[in-house]
């Protein structure tokens, strides 16, 4: 008898814990928020109701992970099939029962009942599915693609080979495994910067943040096409993106506090990070499906829209000129603090951290200073 247990791997339990650490402080908050609009700023509660929602789907979606790692499992004890959904109850069939299995996108695989009811579901990338789904086609079960992945797959697996044919021409599998070991080596250095930079002085923390996504891209551009964040085969690096998606969010987050025109600058940097990508194309001389291509550029994109204003922060080196304003009043756009102050006898609102707009009241006396960048970028602070 064969016997065989299809489950999570550990990735998803990994990804489960750290979405829920992040994510449920900013469902809490919103839900506080929710809460306060309801009973002060009625306009703002749908704004307020939408971020509500994103963050508990995302909050669901971790837990999801969390609890199909300990629930979610395919137990195949010869011709006896026992299959556990993370939600619901554990359904135990025969293999007799199961009319087809429909290989569907993103390969997952499902077995269906001669009255069309779905008995089980699993991916390829689970533990055991592998030989798990070729003991159930030897038992004589038909299997078929559904016809979306017929046709999202009829021009991949011609890509995926001659993207693999290309590395392997270039670069042997040692020099590839060597990089690899390499490359997990690096990854462990960034995510323990990435940790240590929160216990620096601002300028140097934001220096770190700033390094580590465009120390991922160059590496990236360095190795293409080798690393990918798709797939991870034997002739393929993977590309450390949870850590650069995390790493953007602190900037993203530290970026809404600046009150900053970066327009111009986002424009030709977005350029710049786009061109050294094209620079790689001909160097390497590939070309590469449209697909591909589009994503990458919008991910520079990202990568440009995020970090512009902090690279103008960091790069400022000027003492700048501060003038003493009056504070006039405070105003509140979604979880933005701004603070109306007089300027030279002209009211204009700035966008200031929740501290700030805390600690201070009206006609309260303030320091703004305008600085500027080498670049020319110039950028507005409020302090005490």
């Amino acid at each position: 008898m064969d016997n065989y247990i299809v489950r999570e791997p550990k990735l998803p339990l990994l990804i489960g814990i750290l979405g829920s650490i992040f994510f449920t402080p900013f469902y809490i908050g919103c839900i506080i928020y929710s809460i306060y609009y309801s009973l002060n700023f009625l306009e703002l509660l749908g704004m307020a109701a939408i971020f509500t929602l994103s963050f508990g789907l995302l909050c669901f979606c971790c837990f999801y992970l969390i609890l199909s790692y300990f629930r979610r499992k395919l137990v195949i004890d010869g011709g006896m099939l026992s299959y556990t959904p993370a939600i619901g109850r554990t359904r135990t069939f025969h293999y007799s029962d199961i009319k087809q299995i429909t290989l569907d996108i993103q390969t997952s695989v499902k077995l269906k009942s001669h009255t069309g009811k779905r008995l089980a579901v699993f991916e390829l990338n689970m533990l055991e599915s592998v030989p798990a789904l070729s003991y159930l086609e030897s038992l004589g079960i038909p299997a078929k693609k559904s016809r979306l992945a017929e046709r999202l797959s009829e021009r991949k697996p011609a890509r995926i080979q001659e993207e693999k044919e290309y590395i392997l021409t270039h670069w042997d599998e040692e020099t590839i495994i060597r990089e690899k070991k390499v490359c997990r080596i690096i990854y462990f250095v960034l995510a323990a910067l990435f940790l240590l930079s929160f216990l620096m002085p601002q300028n140097l923390k934001l220096t770190c943040l700033i390094l580590i996504p465009h120390f991922c891209y160059g590496m990236y551009l360095f190795l293409y096409p080798k690393m990918t964040s798709e797939r991870t085969d034997s002739y393929q690096i993977s590309f450390p993106f949870f850590l650069c998606l995390i790493d953007l969010l602190f900037l993203f987050k530290f970026g809404k506090t600046l009150n900053i025109d970066y327009i111009a600058f986002f424009i030709i940097y977005t350029l710049v990070l786009a061109g050294c990508y094209l620079l790689t194309l001909l160097i390497r001389k590939r070309k590469e499906h449209i697909g591909k291509f589009l994503s990458i550029l919008l991910a520079v994109m990202f990568l440009s829209l995020l970090s512009s204003p902090v690279i103008n922060v960091v790069t400022t080196f000027e003492q700048g000129r501060c003038e003493t304003v009056r504070v006039l009043g405070f105003e509140r756009f979604g979880d933005e603090h701004h603070l109306v102050v007089e300027v030279q006898g002209i009211s204009q609102s700035f966008v200031v951290s929740g501290e700030l707009s805390s600690s201070v009241a009206e006609n309260d006396s303030i320091t703004l200073c305008r600085r500027q960048s080498i670049f020319g970028v110039e950028w507005v602070v409020l302090q005490q």
